[in-house]
């Protein structure tokens, strides 16, 4: 056993550093063949915040306190969690997730369970879908919206969660309620 310890304290130096994958969005823009989709990323940027911005707005006008309660957390910074993620928003209905894939191309994700607004938020969808083929992806969140919310919830720091709060600036945070 002492053998074991030694050679181990002896490798030490040689031990392999871990490290954190930059995030794609950051090598995108750096990409020297990003001309060919350094525009369309910015359009789908924009048709994300386009269809957060609706989110938001339909949401904040339900009675519910607990229908307008949200996980959002921008990703673009934070490398903890994943490389691709941009930005998240999540409800007890509805998925919305910004991400640079390692082809360096934006896709929006999206996922609906029981979604009143549904049908508002997917014409928006369809409209970048139908100008941009494969930009927008159905992800479904197992088991679903209301199951996978009530997770993230329990285990994410709660900067994150806030109450959406009608003709506000909706930064309110449910912590300081």
């Amino acid at each position: 056993m002492t053998e074991i310890k030694s050679t181990i304290q002896h490798l030490a130096p040689f031990k392999k550093e871990t490290r954190k994958i930059e995030k794609r969005w950051v090598i995108a823009l750096a990409n020297p063949y990003k001309d060919s989709s350094h525009y369309q990323n910015s359009i789908i940027e924009l048709t994300y915040h386009e269809i957060l911005k609706l989110a938001k707005t339909l949401y904040s006008k339900l009675q519910s306190t607990s229908e307008r309660t949200v996980y959002e957390k921008n990703h673009k910074m934070d490398n903890s969690e994943s490389c691709l993620a941009m930005h998240t928003f999540l409800t007890s209905s509805c998925y919305l997730h910004l991400e640079c894939s390692f082809d360096f191309k934006y896709r929006i994700q999206f996922d609906f369970f029981n979604c009143p607004f549904e049908k508002e938020l997917m014409q928006q969808i369809q409209l970048r879908e139908d100008y941009s083929p494969g930009s927008c992806k159905h992800w479904q969140l197992k088991p679903n919206c209301k199951e996978f919310f009530n997770r993230v919830i329990q285990v994410q720091d709660k900067e994150h969660i806030y109450l959406l709060i009608e003709n506000s600036s909706n930064v309110r945070k449910l912590h300081e309620t």
